[in-house]
């Protein structure tokens, strides 16, 4: 199941919303549990299968409720969560019983024609209603037909520099509803950390800085690099900088990644990799020659199964994220890495990647 806006807008059906509130409030307590939220859910989605698909969905429709401040869930770091599975869920949550929250004063708010969206909503927060009336005035005085960098833009908005990427991250933001180019917020790129070592026409992307580091000396001293840029990911961060590369002079579009070994690894190559195909961007595939090199260099290295990852697994990792291996050596990965184990990049050596780039 893909987290996008338009795969949880079943959720949202204000009936479902309201029955699955009623339910959570039927106690009377302020502090629901876990029990409690799980037969809320399971009374009102019906359909919504068991295992991770159903805690994915039960995330996605608290984080909406709390950002829209009906219910507080517990810090991110407590002991307040299951973590028995891939996508930890809360073991309690707090309601916000608090008449304040529950005014409708912003259904007669006179909404400009592109805001009209917001009367169909089941709920909105004082907070979001406070930003609502922010863009309408922007949309009244002409903000959003100059173009303006994201933080500019957040800060115009909101009196915070961070505070509208959170809020790109709600149901507020969608189709039919706020986007960042109705904003006129121009994309906000991090730069890449990028070396053009020949002419070749594939580009690599390395996760870590140091074998980063040694590819780029490997390939600068061969007299035939069979790589034409090498770049530097800095891991989860690669998704914010993979669309410099469509700044680049000469267009890339074929792009292969290699990371560590591990569940986190594997997650950051697959989130990039389906971002690019969604948003017409290079397409990246995995590098299976450094990935098949790491196997075979944890082997000499008396490590055939890899090594113990200390790590928390990433809440939004499941198995699809292995599709985005090779198929011959998908199973064995991912036996590695479902054993509680991992293969960092550092395995490889320079004269593995000497040996892997001759064979490229």
């Amino acid at each position: 199941m893909s987290a996008s806006h338009d795969d949880f807008e079943f959720l949202f059906d204000s009936e479902k919303v309201s029955r699955f509130l009623d339910r959570l409030k039927a106690s009377g307590k302020r502090r629901v549990g876990n029990s409690e939220i799980w037969s809320a859910f399971a009374e009102t989605y019906r359909d919504i299968p068991q295992g991770p698909d159903g805690r994915r969905c039960l995330m996605r429709l608290l984080r909406e409720l709390e950002a829209s401040e009906v219910l507080r869930l517990p810090v991110g770091h407590g002991t307040r969560w299951d973590r028995n599975s891939t996508i930890p869920t809360p073991t309690s949550i707090d309601l916000k019983i608090d008449e304040k929250r529950t005014s409708t004063v912003w259904r007669d708010y006179p909404w400009h024609p592109r805001l009209q969206w917001v009367l169909n909503r089941s709920q909105l927060s004082e907070q979001q209603f406070v930003f609502l009336k922010k863009i309408q005035q922007g949309l009244v005085d002409g903000w959003f037909e100059t173009l303006a960098p994201l933080k500019y833009r957040s800060l115009q908005l909101t009196g915070d520099e961070k505070k509208l990427v959170s809020l790109c991250k709600t149901r507020l933001f969608g189709e039919g509803r706020l986007t960042l180019s109705m904003l006129g917020c121009d994309p906000d790129i991090l730069p890449m950390v990028i070396e053009r070592v020949s002419d070749a026409a594939d580009f690599l992307i390395f996760e870590n800085a140091a074998p980063y580091m040694l590819a780029r000396k490997v390939l600068r001293a061969s007299s035939n690099p069979a790589v034409g840029r090498i770049a530097y990911g800095s891991g989860h961060q690669v998704g914010k900088s993979i669309e410099y590369i469509a700044l680049l002079e000469a267009p890339v579009r074929n792009v292969f990644y290699v990371g560590d070994l591990d569940m986190r690894g594997i997650y950051i190559a697959a989130k990039l990799q389906s971002h690019c195909a969604a948003n017409d961007l290079a397409r990246v595939h995995p590098a299976t020659v450094l990935h098949e090199q790491m196997l075979a260099s944890a082997n000499r290295l008396g490590a055939p199964r890899g090594w113990p990852d200390q790590s928390r697994r990433t809440s939004a990792a499941g198995d699809w994220v292995f599709q985005f291996l090779e198929p011959a050596i998908r199973d064995e990965i991912k036996t590695i890495v479902d054993s509680g184990h991992r293969i960092p990049e550092e395995t490889l050596t320079e004269s593995d990647l000497i040996g892997c780039f001759s064979s490229w």
